[in-house]
């Protein structure tokens, strides 16, 4: 008797569960309909909102690609980030260093979990209007994070997000446009990538009004290790061998882990973690070289540490023999930034060595014609009579050069890189004057920090593998693991 009656409560239990099962879709529909009719969160739409077998893939999507990094992600906390490990089939060579220990130069520990990373793609001024225009293969999800969470899905393919005045507008295919009311939203695709002007990116894509600049901020949620995976095609030379690949794979992500730490704990309120810049790295979004990825999944987790502390891990494009540990810059610089021995690795590559001509009244003409340099040209006359460098640290990296005309006019080596924009990238030259022309040798192609890219590519080629190389590019740092 007892175990017939315990096999009812059983079959009763059952049966309840079943009609839940079958009712909740009702229910969640009947709900997001009341929300988006009652709420003025989000913007209506002009279609039906409807619960499809679709929503099982964008919660797995979700889950997957963009689980997002909320507060709780970013409080003090003991626990390492980093942890012993082996390297796969290889031997263990991973410290157990902290990160964020509290003797780091940093302070403080400050616990990240590094699943997801928020990349500005781009900001704009909303004085005049600007269009985002967004495209799916199926459909989005629309979310509005302001005030009282509502989620939504589109069955659109694409719609127009219109930032005007500091305001957010959202146009779909019935052209009409909605106000966006907390000016602040998040779009994902059901299905693939979402396409953004012409670039496909992984992840969601989060648009929102500063509400100090009013620029519109468009920020992408990205899984840490898919936007390596993207960097390397852009900060790397896709066609470089594998193990080049995992020596910047590490660097880069090094690289944006010590930016997010950085970003997190002394401005915990900032919309993104890294700049697509080439000062920060530069992103792209998806790309088509899918060898890459063998180079994120080998190294997967893998970053550079000193003293417990995660690296910032600079790297350029050629370091033109420049020995960092010389540059007066650096006297304040991490020691792993300092590196006192030479790389003479690079020097059979185009980079090493560089040369532009220009005539003496051309130069004059683009630095009076420069926004920053023009107040300090005024009155210097129509002639340039001599230009000398006046000052280079121990490193040959140029500090101030002397203009010389109807008065002195002294610029830093990096007023005078500029006036060759995108042509050259070293404060490393000298100057020969020929006539009415200027000859200026260079040595390098960039800020000589860190990782020389062709010097690393060298030493591939010559049988070095990814430690060694990080470990002369980067003394005195180990190799760690993010837990």
């Amino acid at each position: 008797t007892h175990m017939l009656k315990l096999n009812k409560k059983v079959l009763v239990t059952r049966v309840l569960v079943l009609l839940a099962i079958a009712f909740l879709p009702i229910g969640l529909v009947y709900s997001k309909a009341t929300n988006l009719k009652k709420s003025k969160n989000v913007v209506k739409t002009s279609k039906k909102i409807k619960y499809t077998a679709s929503k099982r893939s964008i919660s797995e999507n979700h889950a997957n690609s963009t689980g997002k990094i909320k507060n709780a992600n970013v409080k003090k906390h003991s626990k390492a980030v980093v942890s012993a490990a082996t390297l796969p089939t290889e031997k263990s060579d991973v410290s157990n260093n902290e990160i964020g220990a509290a003797n780091a130069p940093s302070g403080g520990g400050v616990y990240i979990t590094p699943k997801v990373i928020r990349v500005l793609i781009d900001e704009k001024n909303t004085n005049k209007s600007q269009t985002l225009t967004i495209k799916a293969k199926e459909s989005f999800v629309l979310e509005s994070p302001g005030g009282s969470k509502v989620t939504a899905l589109f069955n659109d393919k694409n719609v127009d997000v219109i930032a005007k005045n500091g305001k957010l507008y959202l146009r779909c295919s019935d052209k009409k446009f909605r106000h966006i009311r907390y000016d602040d939203l998040e779009v994902y695709a059901s299905h693939g990538n979402l396409e953004l002007n012409g670039k496909s990116y992984q992840g969601s894509v989060n648009i929102r009004i500063d509400p100090l600049t009013w620029n519109v901020l468009i920020v992408n949620r990205i899984d840490l290790d898919d936007y390596i995976y993207s960097v390397l095609k852009s900060e790397s030379v896709p066609t470089w061998p594998l193990e080049m690949q995992k020596v910047q794979a590490i660097a880069s992500r090094s690289y944006a882990l010590h930016h997010m730490k950085q970003v997190r704990l002394k401005n915990p309120r900032s919309f993104y973690d890294i700049r697509n810049t080439r000062q920060n790295q530069v992103y792209d979004g998806v790309h088509a070289f899918k060898h890459l990825r063998d180079a994120v999944d080998q190294t997967r987790g893998v970053i550079l540490t000193y003293k417990g502390d995660i690296v910032l891990a600079m790297f350029d494009i050629c370091c033109g023999g420049i020995i960092p540990s010389k540059m007066r810059k650096n006297k304040k610089c991490m020691p792993y930034l300092r590196r006192d021995k030479p790389c003479n690795f690079c020097k059979n590559t185009a980079f090493y060595r560089s040369q532009l001509v220009y005539k003496k009244e051309h130069l004059l003409n683009i630095a009076k014609a420069s926004p920053n340099l023009k107040k300090r040209f005024e009155g210097f006359g129509n002639k340039l009579n001599d230009i000398q460098i006046t000052d280079r640290d121990a490193a040959g990296v140029v500090q101030k050069v002397r203009f010389a005309g109807r008065k002195y006019v002294n610029l830093s080596g990096l007023e005078v890189l500029a006036l060759f924009g995108d042509k050259v990238k070293s404060c490393s030259f000298s100057i020969k004057q020929d006539g009415d022309k200027l000859i200026f040798a260079f040595k390098g192609w960039g800020h000589f920090n860190g990782l020389c890219q062709w010097g690393a590519r060298s030493l591939v080629s010559q049988g070095w593998d990814y430690r060694k190389i990080l470990s002369f590019y980067y003394p005195g740092t180990n190799l760690s693991r993010l837990k």
